[in-house]
């Protein structure tokens, strides 16, 4: 679905990230990144697939995260600007001696990575508005109902909060 939400963007002019664990290094391993469909979207010069450790960007385990970019030229220079490297080496595979799932403390972006993201997308727009091919969107535009969607889920997030706990048995 999102690679259908991808391949929709790309053809209306749009930008976009997608977030999956960076591809396996076994070959025959599953991951988005190793679709068809997102090798013919990696042929396309407004598409590239960008690895990063979200240790450097403050969460205390490595978690080598991917990102499918779509029209994101400015991505490993807009992450670095909000770089908070831990010290850590530890993975986050499998689980922990308490029975804990490794990743369960990962389950949130650390705040300086969420806040690289954000840069990446405001200096992708910023890109395209220097270029001439960003294309106007207003809130007019959407049914009251979406608008009022939209408003909902933009007061649940709130700086500090945190998801509720994972249910991974």
């Amino acid at each position: 679905q999102m690679l259908w939400i991808f391949a929709t963007l790309l053809a209306m002019g749009g930008h976009m990230l997608v977030e999956h664990p960076a591809p396996p290094k076994g070959p025959k391993r599953v991951s988005i990144f190793r679709l068809a469909i997102t090798a013919l979207l990696l042929k396309l010069p407004e598409s590239q697939l960008k690895v990063v450790l979200q240790k450097d960007w403050g969460a205390p385990a490595v978690k080598p995260t991917g990102f499918l970019t779509l029209r994101a030229p400015t991505f490993i220079s807009s992450m670095r600007r909000w770089m908070n490297p831990s010290a850590s080496t530890t993975p986050a595979i499998g689980k922990a001696e308490s029975g804990a799932f490794r990743t369960a403390v990962l389950k949130e972006y650390p705040p300086a990575l969420s806040k690289g993201l954000a840069q990446c997308t405001l200096d992708s727009i910023k890109c395209q508005i220097r270029r001439g091919s960003l294309r106007e969107f207003a809130l007019s535009g959407l049914s009251d109902d979406l608008r009022s969607w939209c408003f909902d889920v933009a007061n649940l997030v709130a700086e500090g909060s945190n998801m509720r706990p994972d249910y991974q048995g």
